[in-house]
């Protein structure tokens, strides 16, 4: 962002909020503002904008050096192969059927035949 640029407290505050883990809604509650106003100020102020892609940006970085560091392993070395083929890996195709196993009310049961 240039010097030039000015943001008001307002925005700097919701800035903040959204930088240490709030969503846009909870940011906006929390500044006094409605959770429209951060949608205007995105689509009207270039300054903003910018701004929120940069707390954006830096929250995933942060989030990204988090998960690595927590799975340090082998598998790193691997995971471009299998992110080149068009399936994931057989393990994570298992724990997605069971997820969605365990999340869909209406699955069908299977009975045993007498």
């Amino acid at each position: 962002m240039s010097p030039d640029t000015i943001l008001t407290s307002t925005q700097e505050q919701a800035l903040a909020l959204i930088a240490a883990g709030s969503t846009a809604t909870a940011a906006a509650a929390s500044a006094g503002i409605h959770r429209n106003t951060i949608s205007n100020w995105l689509r009207g102020s270039p300054a903003f904008s910018q701004a929120l892609a940069c707390v954006h940006f830096d929250r995933a970085l942060y989030w990204r050096e988090q998960a690595e560091s927590l799975a340090p392993g082998p598998w790193i070395p691997f995971a471009p192969s299998w992110r080149m083929s068009r399936l994931p890996p057989p393990c994570a195709r298992i724990c997605a059927a069971r997820i969605d196993a365990q999340s869909c009310p209406s699955a069908p049961t299977r009975h045993r035949a007498k």
